[in-house]
């Protein structure tokens, strides 16, 4: 049996492990910065529950298919996940990163292993794929540091930025000054469209911009709104999954135009569309200012589930402890292999949480200061989220904005 090659990496970073979290739990956006090519994903339904997601992908000219299993997490601790190639020299990949330090400073380590089919891939994987693994990072790691300490505006280097259409952005700004009072507001939109990245820019959330411009939310949402019409931005509305609160519907420029009813490929679910949660309100740069690149780097990573506290995949036969966080208000146990909800109130480290296929039960368990105790008793593996019930106010509802005059 061919030993895996193993490479690794450590960067001490002047910031806690929340704020490093923040960016580099931003997967997609650092396989783009690292300078990985983009990935095409299909899902189909696993019988007990949940997707099989298959990628594909050309690595150095060659074309590349494996199954990806679902991202593992910690928030602000680890996260990792494992890839099985279906041909060729390599049979998979496992890698990650962790976390590890105090309320002043982190030590970031990036971790891979390589496991080869046969002689090819060990060489392969020493010679290229291991050195690749780490390559760039300890510029990404100072363009972070940078970006943390307030001298960079973007969190990641190396991103996408296609040029724009100076005749239209200039006669966009122009519509936009003449119908619009605000000009200091005018002039961040003007920057934030001229330096932003385009995977920034390809799903706008307004209630985020404000933030970051520290400026209120509602008036940037007129700014937008007048943007649209000048032809600076496009809105569009998304119905969002109530399990994983992501989309990979089609845009819809109307709500006349969506659909009541939607499926989530990736949860395997069918839920109707709630203005009250889950249509939501974002904004593009208008195709005639700039065509952004839309292709998918990365399609879970623990960034793209914010809402998603630990996600840990429990073998079959299995147990597996989950650390809880000091508050259990609004938190809950969701599984896409069990029908059932556990909510935060019913937790107790006492007794372990059995994942049965149509609910969450329980059985005696050595008590676990801290801890919570999960068994797997079915014939194939469980993925089990601790995540927050109460969705992200930077999510602008259809009920918010329709609310406003």
């Amino acid at each position: 049996m061919l030993k895996p090659v193993k490479t690794e990496a450590s960067f001490d970073i002047p910031f806690p492990p929340e704020a490093v979290w923040d960016v580099f739990s931003k997967t997609d956006w650092l396989n783009r910065a690292a300078g990985l090519p983009p990935v095409s994903y299909r899902m189909s339904p696993l019988p007990e529950g949940g997707s099989r997601v298959m990628a594909d992908s050309k690595f150095f000219g060659l074309q590349f298919t494996w199954e990806e299993k679902p991202f593992e997490w910690v928030e602000h601790e680890f996260y990792q996940i494992e890839r099985f190639f279906e041909r060729g020299p390599l049979e998979r990949i496992f890698g990650g990163m962790q976390f590890l330090g105090d309320h002043s400073s982190t030590r970031l380590r990036i971790f891979t292993e390589f496991h080869s089919r046969n002689l090819l891939g060990t060489i392969v994987s020493k010679l290229i794929l291991a050195p690749q693994a780490t390559s760039g990072m300890g510029e990404i790691v100072r363009h972070v540091t940078s970006f943390l300490e307030g001298t960079q505006e973007v969190c990641l280097p190396n991103l996408e930025r296609a040029p724009l259409n100076e005749a239209a952005f200039t006669a966009g700004l122009e519509k936009l000054n003449a119908d619009f009072s605000g000009k200091a507001l005018g002039s961040l939109l003007e920057q934030f469209l001229r330096e932003s990245p385009d995977v920034e820019l390809a799903r706008i959330r307004p209630v985020a911009v404000a933030r970051k411009w520290k400026q209120d939310s509602w008036e940037v949402l007129h700014l937008f709104l007048r943007a649209t019409r000048a032809g600076l931005l496009d809105l569009s509305w998304e119905v969002l999954c109530p399990n994983c609160r992501s989309s990979r519907q089609p845009l819809t420029r109307s709500l006349a135009d969506l659909s009541k009813t939607v499926h989530c490929e990736a949860c395997q679910i069918k839920f109707d569309a709630q203005f009250d949660k889950s249509v939501e309100l974002k904004f593009t740069v208008n195709s005639n200012i700039k065509s952004c690149n839309q292709a998918t780097f990365c399609l879970a990573g623990p960034n793209a589930r914010s809402h998603v506290i630990t996600q840990l995949i429990i073998p079959p036969g299995a147990t597996r402890d989950i650390s809880l966080p000091k508050s259990l208000d609004g938190l809950r146990i969701r599984s896409p292999q069990v029908r059932d909800l556990l909510p935060g109130e019913d937790f107790d480290p006492a007794r372990a949480i059995v994942c049965a296929a149509d609910a969450f039960t329980f059985e005696a368990n050595e008590p676990s200061y801290g801890e919570l105790r999960l068994r797997n008793p079915n014939a194939h593996p469980v993925i089990v989220a601790l995540e927050r019930v109460a969705w992200s106010d930077e999510i602008l509802t259809a009920a918010r904005v329709t609310n406003l005059q």
